[in-house]
Order: C-alpha cells, then structure tokens, then sequence
C-alpha cells in the first residue's frame, strides 16, 4: 500500500504532499490536480516498463500506457529548478526518490533522464508488479466483437487502460478463475468468475447474465448479454442492443473481482454511465 507521496515541478503541482490510505477518493472541481496525482503514478508504471522492467533511468512521457506529450508539456510552469521529483512510500518501508532533470535544451525531448542511480533498489511493489490496474476515464464502447490481436496477457495492463481485453480476458479466464469467498454475490450460480461478475452486474441491471466467447480463427471475443425474470429468459443481445452503462462497467466490475489484496488499483469515473440508482447500490456494495 502507498503511504504517502510527494510530487514536485510536474503539470500544475509545483509541490504537493498527499498522505494515501487503502482507500482513497479523488473529488473536486476540474482542473484542480486529481487526474495529475494520478498521471504521476502511471508515468512511473510506464517507465518502468520501458526501460526494460528493471528501473526508472528515464521518465517517458510517451508510451503504452498514457501519452502526455513531451518534458515541457509535463513540467510546471512556476517551478524554481529544472527537475520533477516523485517520491513515494510504502507500507512494507520501500520508498522510491525519483529525480528526473528537465533539460531545458530539449524541451520537445520525451524522454527525461534521471538524476542519481538505481543501485540497491528493489521494485517488489504492486505499482511495478502484476498486481497493478487502471482504468482510464473512458472505456471502450459496446462492440459486436472484441479483438485480442494486440493483447499481451501479462503485458503493462491486464484489461487494458480501457477495458479494451475484458471480454477476451473474460472467454479465456471467466471459467477458470475463482473468486474469493469474501467478494462472492450471494446470487452467484458459482465462485466462477463469469457467474460472480453477472451476479455483480445484476446489482446494475437486474436480471443481467453474460457470456464470453473467443472466436480463434478471427482473433476476436465475443460478448453476449441475456436477461431472465420470472417467467422469461430472453434470447442473447451483442453489447450495441443493450445500455451503454452496462458494458462500460464490465472491466471496472472485472478488476475488482481478479484484484489480489496487495493489488494497486487506479480508478477514474467510476460512476460514469451508470443511472443514479445504479451508482448508488454499486457503491454501497
């Protein structure tokens, strides 16, 4: 778990300490500097991976996992040094001090080489594991199919930053996975994935029950969504007949279910799409 952590010279935060908890809402008027906490996080994720997964020599700006442009798009304007610090702490007492210098001669570079070295660090911490997740602010709408050609199954993100893998991740894992006792929906016909997530989803829209199917000849998954009442089980509908809300929450249900307890999770818009009632009964579950 983070701790705590300091951001200094990067967007809009000229220098900005933020003690974190397990659980920690982000809320506020625009432009005030919640998606930047969050950026700074997945700039350290991104660099990480593209220096090969074993440090943070460079910061990059540009990658697979967010795009903010180049070293001057990110570093603050009112600054008093050419350098972005980002400090964070652990829980387990691991604490990373990054220094990245802001060469002024290059400010259309993207790429910001650290100050000092990496020697003795130890990257063992879910923000640079596999027990790492975001979702961005906006998800991948209704599909009749969801391709995989792209998909690297332990790649930066499992699901993608916009749940664009959840379905494929779904027809390939949904069956397999169990989830854990203390997340099971009491309504759940199974702790399978698949059942647990359409369970969840009910809390959504009642009577929801989906189905994941990978189509290997074409490189693709498909989702199909049914609903059953009392006297009716419907005949199954592509996510493009169905609310937008529904797919849309897919991935973000998803992660919450396959989320270890030592997992990072980065969540923007949570509530997105979803009718007021629905946000409701989500949050409270």
């Amino acid at each position: 778990m983070i701790q705590y952590m300091q951001i200094e010279n990067f967007k809009s935060l000229k220098k900005f300490a933020l003690p974190l908890q397990n659980l920690n809402l982000f809320f506020g008027m625009n432009g005030m500097g919640k998606s930047s906490v969050i950026q700074a996080l997945l700039l350290l994720r991104q660099s990480f991976w593209e220096n090969y997964k074993s440090n943070l020599d460079y910061l990059y700006t540009n990658g697979e996992l967010i795009r903010l442009g180049t070293g001057k798009d990110i570093f603050c304007q009112s600054a008093s040094e050419n350098k972005i610090r980002f400090y964070i702490q652990f829980s387990n007492n691991q604490n990373y001090d990054c220094r990245y210098m802001y060469d002024l001669s290059e400010f259309e570079s993207d790429q910001l080489a650290r100050i000092g070295n990496n020697f003795g660090e130890n990257y063992a911490t879910a923000l640079f594991s596999d027990n790492f997740s975001y979702l961005g602010a906006e998800h991948l709408g209704p599909q009749k199919h969801y391709s995989i050609e792209n998909w690297r199954k332990n790649g930066i993100l499992k699901l993608g930053a916009t749940g664009e893998y959840v379905v494929p991740f779904l027809a390939m894992e949904g069956e397999k996975i169990k989830v854990p006792d203390k997340l099971c929906h009491q309504t759940g016909k199974s702790n399978r994935l698949i059942d647990q997530v359409s369970a969840w989803m009910a809390e959504i829209s009642p009577g929801i029950k989906l189905s994941a199917q990978l189509l290997p000849l074409i490189e693709k998954a498909k989702l199909t969504i049914s609903y059953s009442g009392e006297r009716l089980i419907s005949d199954p509908f592509l996510p493009v007949n169905v609310g937008f809300g529904i797919p849309y929450v897919l991935p973000l249900i998803t992660e919450l279910l396959i989320s270890r307890p030592e997992s990072l999770l980065l969540i923007e818009n949570p509530e997105s799409h979803l009718h007021p009632k629905g946000q409701f009964l989500f949050f409270y579950c």
